[in-house]
């Protein structure tokens, strides 16, 4: 593991403390992942989710050498084919990576021979008529603390909810699709960049790529940390922090994106923070992560390209792990100010229609003052941002996530107060 995925590991499962002390803690509840996909057994999910069953085989994948300094060599792995029926066959139709029929969404990156889906809430949609989905994905799996969890939903419905096994292998996303039905699939990503790297490798469609997914009428990108991933968002009564407990598609991010009919980007890493991170560390903030495609998890410093995905709106959401060791201090208030004031400036230059729009309050109001002062300030000379408030969460009416985190009905209550903020702050 590299050093950068060690610290990127501790600093998520460490990031829960301010959280936990400022949100409450529940006694600990049972493991909802005690119970992994195989050909005997099932991942406990949601009720709308349809739970993975595989196959296995052995084979040898070479995934493909990367142009930006990263090299990942030919590895044999035990591949977990997944699908209800039978394991993939190679008479499958290939679906080139760059098909301009395939819809790629959030921050992906497309490289030479894969496709990198690293970030929550990122993946890729296409449009078929008939046949069986399969995708070819490869991930690290470090364990039920850190695992890559993907979603895949049939025209809006979740159907499918699975975790990357390690190395390279094959998914069934949908199978025995009517033959005259056009339908759309979403493969997601659930978990956030730091449960580990994942790529898409190869897709096999059998039946008929008919266009391309339409573009919602909105683009909206998400920053922020543990709260806009969803970290322990499934979880109830405040237990220990799991992968199988993160899902992006539970926020209040992803409800408002849905509400608001606007594509979603999310820029998020749990502990991270604008000014300190959760351990008062002021290295390695959100302000130096951002500018890069994902360096939390592949060590690998690739620039990210603004022009891939120029939103119409950008919510921020950071300042909650900046209480934890600098409780009210003017020196914390100073700082926060300073990387504040240089972050906004910052995505001006990088999206420059874009609203701008902070918000904060969900779980502390330990430096709202100095953050409203400060998106104040700017908004003045800039004419395009906005401080938003929302409701700090209702631990007594709604109960608690994992590590003191808001769980599903707190971040709907987020959701239904900050929709209708930012419809009528965009006039949509």
């Amino acid at each position: 593991m590299r050093k950068t995925e060690i610290s990127a590991l501790i600093l998520l499962l460490c990031g829960c403390l301010l959280l936990t002390a400022g949100c409450g803690n529940e006694p600990v509840s049972s493991d909802p992942d005690s119970s992994v996909a195989t050909t005997t057994s099932a991942v406990s999910t949601t009720t709308a989710d349809t739970v993975l069953t595989t196959t296995t085989q052995t084979t040898t994948a070479t995934p493909t050498t990367q142009t930006t300094t990263q090299t990942k060599s030919a590895v044999t792995t035990t591949q977990k084919v997944t699908t209800t029926t039978t394991a993939a066959t190679s008479t499958y139709p290939h679906v080139a990576l760059d098909n301009p029929q395939l819809k790629y969404t959030g921050r992906t990156m497309v490289n030479v021979g894969e496709v990198w889906l690293d970030w929550s809430a990122c993946g890729v949609e296409m449009t078929v008529m008939g046949g069986t989905v399969e995708a070819q994905l490869y991930g690290v799996n470090l364990g039920e603390g850190a695992r890559v969890y993907m979603g895949v939903y049939i025209d809006g419905v979740r159907t499918k909810t699975f975790y990357l096994e390690n190395g390279l292998n094959w998914y069934t996303l949908a199978e025995n699709l009517p033959k005259n039905t056009v339908s759309v699939i979403q493969l997601v990503r659930l978990t956030e960049a730091s449960m580990g790297k994942a790529s898409l490798f190869d897709l096999k469609v059998t039946g008929k790529l008919v266009g391309r997914p339409a573009n919602k009428p909105h683009k909206i990108e998400w920053i922020g940390d543990s709260l806009t991933c969803g970290y322990g968002v499934l979880e109830e009564g405040s237990a220990s922090f799991k992968a199988s407990t993160e899902d992006v598609t539970k926020t209040f991010a992803w409800l408002c994106s849905k509400s608001l009919q606007a594509d979603i980007s999310v820029v998020g890493a749990s502990g991270y923070s604008i000014a300190y991170n959760y351990d008062g560390g002021k290295e390695y903030r959100m302000p130096e992560v951002f500018p890069y495609y994902n360096s939390i998890s592949r060590d690998v410093y690739t620039p990210w390209d603004y022009s891939l995905f120029q939103p119409d709106l950008v919510v921020i959401n950071l300042g909650t792990n900046d209480a934890s060791g600098w409780h009210g201090s003017e020196e914390g208030a100073v700082l926060i100010r300073e990387k504040t004031k240089a972050f906004l400036t910052a995505l001006r230059a990088a999206y420059p229609k874009a609203t701008l729009c902070w918000m904060y309050g969900f779980c502390t109001n330990e430096y709202g003052d100095v953050l409203r002062q400060t998106v104040e300030q700017f908004a003045a000379t800039d004419g395009n941002a906005a401080y938003l408030t929302v409701p700090l969460q209702n631990v007594p009416k709604n109960g608690i996530g994992a590590d003191g985190h808001p769980n599903v009905l707190s971040n709907k209550d987020c959701a239904d107060n900050l929709t209708p903020k930012l419809k009528k702050l965009m006039n949509w």
